[in-house]
């Protein structure tokens, strides 16, 4: 009876632990994908817009975006983040994850999404 059940203990860790690791594999794959085209753009990206300049930040924004917003908001957005401050570094970036959503106006759009740490 105790052998039935230390069996199935087993079992039950050698399943979780054999769906960690396929899981870990899974997001490594995912997030290399992604690897040599996401984490350049955004570096590029973040270093340019935490220079606070409106103008840089239009140059990033979609069409529709731009359409939306006025300069007089633009320009109140850059003033509002730039008492964030001077970026000085950014950290490693983290894959958190990928996924595919519709978005308005037809059509769809991947969003990739990082945890980037930066002081």
């Amino acid at each position: 009876m105790v052998k039935k059940i230390l069996k199935g203990i087993g079992i039950t860790f050698l399943v979780l632990i054999s769906l960690l690791v396929l899981l870990a594999i899974w997001t490594a794959n995912k997030s290399s994908a992604y690897k040599e085209t996401a984490v350049p753009y955004l570096n590029s990206a973040i270093v340019d817009i935490s220079k606070w300049d409106p103008q840089t930040l239009k140059n990033y924004m979609t069409p529709s975006s731009i359409e939306n917003a006025t300069d007089e908001d633009i320009s109140k957005i850059m003033r509002a983040f730039s008492k964030l401050g001077e970026l000085k570094e950014l950290g490693e970036f983290e894959f958190i994850n990928v996924s595919s959503k519709a978005v308005t106006g037809g059509g769809s759009g991947t969003y990739v999404t990082y945890l980037i740490p930066a002081s």
